[in-house]
This record gives structure tokens, sequence and C-alpha cells, in this order.
């Protein structure tokens, strides 16, 4: 037990662990905030209250995780609750209905990323610039990205998307999508390339409105997208 908990310590802020082969493995700081769709995770949030400190336990359920992750889970979060004493509070969290406690940790917001530990998905520490993904950008207050297809069929012009290419980071702003969601867009956007690319990106952004103004871009887009045919359908309601 002294084993799998050997990350705790009495000072405030969060520790994560992903379910691995039905063993907790410690997340990477680097990779806070990226949650892998077919995967549970163990959080445990530390807080100084007076001389003492308090103790929030969340356990996160991927959709498409099996059973036996969410039951190891369940386990460990029970199992370390009574490593602390049986003093946390313990919560359930499910993707995409997750507490605003939960997604208040995650203040650049959170990334739902696609596969997990069964198909060889993983956490890295490394700078990686091997790497190709779309995201679909959601809500105001607290944002979401979900990972999509690598498809115009992915796009509408009511929300902010962004392609990750590893070195370069393209934002594209739905006509139809307000300020704060395209500010929190760029937030997202900085915060990959800081803490996933030590800085080392670059970004850049499409107004859906006036594509034409960044033809380069827009190249890129179609490069990695294809050839876009038909008009892009509107967006959907957002959770803030």
């Amino acid at each position: 037990m002294e084993h799998t908990f050997r990350a705790f310590t009495n000072n405030p802020g969060i520790i994560i662990w992903r379910i691995e082969k039905m063993e907790l493995v410690q997340v990477p700081q680097k990779s806070y905030g990226n949650f892998f769709e077919g995967d549970c995770y163990v959080l445990l949030s530390s807080n100084k209250s007076g001389t003492m400190l308090s103790h929030h336990i969340h356990y996160w359920v991927g959709s498409q995780s099996s059973q036996d992750e969410q039951g190891a889970a369940a386990l460990y979060t029970v199992q370390l609750d009574e490593h602390l004493g049986c003093a946390p509070v313990q919560h359930r969290e499910v993707q995409n209905h997750e507490s605003d406690l939960f997604r208040g940790y995650f203040k650049q917001g959170i990334i739902y990323k696609k596969g997990g530990v069964a198909s060889g998905m993983r956490h890295t520490e490394t700078n990686s610039y091997d790497i190709k993904r779309l995201l679909h950008v959601k809500g105001k207050k607290r944002v979401t990205a979900m990972e999509v297809e690598m498809s115009w069929n992915s796009f509408n012009i009511g929300d902010v998307f962004l392609l990750d290419t590893g070195k370069l980071i393209v934002q594209w702003n739905g006509p139809e999508s307000n300020r704060q969601e395209r500010l929190k867009g760029m937030v997202l956007a900085k915060d990959i390339r800081d803490r996933e690319r030590g800085g080392r990106a670059e970004i850049g952004v499409i107004e859906g409105d006036d594509e034409g103004s960044s033809p380069k871009l827009m190249e890129m887009l179609t490069s990695s997208l294809g050839e876009r045919t038909g008009e892009l359908p509107t967006g959907t309601a957002h959770r803030d």
C-alpha cells in the first residue's frame, strides 16, 4: 500500500494516477488535464485547512473504459481513503459530466483523448512532436476539448477547433463562435504548447469567416483534412 501511494506528500496540490493493467501508475504533471477515453483515473486533491490538510479523492471514468478498470479505480479510491485515515471526501466523475470541483482543478481546460492503455496510448514526459490530432473545443467558463476525427466532417460554424501537428497548432474559429470561446481556445493552445512542447511550437489562427486572410494556414488544414465540400453545420448547445 505504501508503495502504491508513494507519490503522496503532506503538501497541498493534486496527484493523478491512471489504471494500467489494474495497477495505479502516476501521471506526469505535464499531462495533467489530459484524459484518455478508454481509461480510468484516480485524483487526490490536498488543501491546507489551518494546520491540517483536507483531501478530496476523485475517480474518473472514461466513456470507453472497461468494467474491470472502473472497478479497480473504485477499489483504489477506497484504499487511498483508508491510507489517509478515512478523512477524504470521495467523488465519482464521469466523462462529460464532471463536477465543477473536478473541472476547477484544470484552469486551462480538460482534453479528452482517444484510446487508452489497451490501445497502447500513454502519457509522456517528453516534448513529442510526433503527433497529429484535431480537438473540438467547447465551453465558455469550463473548457473541454474532445479529440475528434481528422476530417472537415467534425467541424461546425459555432465552435472552435485546434489542429495540432506537433510543431504547429492551428486554431480555427467558427464564424458563430463567441469571443470568450475563442479566448479559451487560445489559452488551451498555449497550454499545449508550453506544457507538452516545452514552448517550442508555433500557434496560428484562422477566422472561419475570413479564411482567405490565412492562406498558408488553410493550406495546412487542407493538407491534413482534405478538401472541404459543402457547407459546415451549425454548432450545438454548450455546457459552461
